[in-house]
């Protein structure tokens, strides 16, 4: 009877540290689940504050792109302005070239 209950206090003994390594095992997981749980959270974050900064750019983006075009635009309208202004003048200087030599 001494050897079954000294078999019964070791197989007691060997549950007991078998739930302490468990419990330890489980305070263990829990804290990295809690530091993965943690570094998700951030990612989400970043992510959030990435996704924003990428609207910004991209409507800064389209901005600048409606003003190039305006600009081109009113470039192309100049430079024709330009051209015509520059054949008044032809035109005025032969006009007064050919008055000059028929005085």
């Amino acid at each position: 009877m001494s050897a079954k209950l000294e078999q019964s206090q070791r197989d007691v003994q060997e549950l007991h540290s078998a739930k302490s390594r468990a419990q330890s095992e489980t305070a263990d997981l829990t804290q990295k689940l809690e530091e993965a749980e943690s570094q998700v959270s951030q990612l989400n974050k970043l992510k959030q504050t990435l996704t924003r900064s990428l609207e910004e750019v991209k409507a800064s983006l389209d901005d600048e792109s409606r003003m190039r075009a305006k600009l081109q635009g009113e470039n192309r309208n100049l430079q024709a302005e330009l051209e015509q202004l520059r054949e008044q003048v032809r035109d005025f200087n032969f006009f007064h070239e050919k008055r000059a030599l028929s005085v």
